[in-house]
């Protein structure tokens, strides 16, 4: 068997063995330097750090209008919300009115306002008695009329005759003096007892229909709906003003107070 040494020696010589060698120091000293320079970090130019620095600017306010459009929509649903409520608040607020009205009015029904009764100074409650006992006679040919209480409204003073109010014990007392007191005439007259809020609207549904009946149109007043017709088209009140009944809230917010 040949000497191993001897034929390495043979095959490769100490020359070539040690250039080998340094080809291996040479590749490895390469990888050194290659590894040097790859965990270095990147060099950029000014020109691309200005550009790098202003993308990420542009990013930050992307992420700022993000938060902003998430408040907006936030606030959106808010207003919404309250716009909501709002109009459910206002619907029972005019229920309520509505209801409160009602039972005013019942409590009102079997009274009258007495106008142009004169009116006597440090008068007692029974001589006012008697005073509207006697015109009920006198003027309406009413004997006989149940009178509970009676009182004049308001504070007196020089030269005003202040109206009275009637209670009657009977519902048919009052219904009859109502029926008979066109047979009135200036300065008495008699209404009924109505809220002042009532009496207001009245008085515009009145005033509302005289316009309209000035311009050739034709009117209808229904007192307890608080609504009028004029030429088939209907309107009511809403927050002191007449306005088409078909409007809507934020329509009828935005009306003046005569159509006509």
């Amino acid at each position: 068997m040949p000497n191993t040494a001897h034929s390495l020696k043979k095959t490769f010589p100490k020359s070539a063995l040690n250039g080998e060698k340094r080809s291996f120091k040479e590749a490895d000293d390469s990888f050194e330097l290659c590894e040097t320079s790859t965990s270095k970090k990147p060099k950029f130019s000014e020109l691309e750090q200005s550009f790098l620095a202003e993308i990420k600017v542009q990013l930050k306010k992307l992420d700022a209008l993000d938060d902003i459009k998430a408040v907006l929509k936030s606030n959106s649903e808010s207003i919404e919300y309250l716009h909501s409520s709002n109009i459910t608040l206002q619907n029972k607020v005019k229920t309520l009115r509505i209801q409160n009205e009602r039972l005013d009015a019942q409590l009102r029904k079997q009274n009258v306002i007495v106008f142009g009764l004169t009116e006597v100074e440090k008068q007692t409650n029974l001589e006012l008695v008697m005073q509207v006992d006697n015109f009920f006679e006198s003027k309406l040919r009413l004997p006989n009329i149940e009178i509970d209480t009676v009182h004049r409204l308001g504070k007196s003073a020089p030269n005003l005759t202040r109206p009275v109010k009637v209670r009657f014990v009977k519902l048919r007392d009052k219904e009859r003096v109502i029926a008979n007191r066109k047979s009135l005439a200036p300065p008495h007259y008699i209404n009924d007892d109505l809220p002042n809020d009532t009496r207001m609207d009245h008085a515009l549904l009145r005033q509302t229909s005289a316009d309209a009946i000035k311009k050739g149109h034709s009117t209808k007043i229904l007192w307890g709906t608080k609504k009028i017709i004029v030429d088939q088209q209907s309107f009511e009140i809403r927050d002191g003003k007449v306005v088409p009944s078909d409007a809507m809230e934020t329509d009828a917010a935005h009306t003046s107070s005569k159509p006509f």
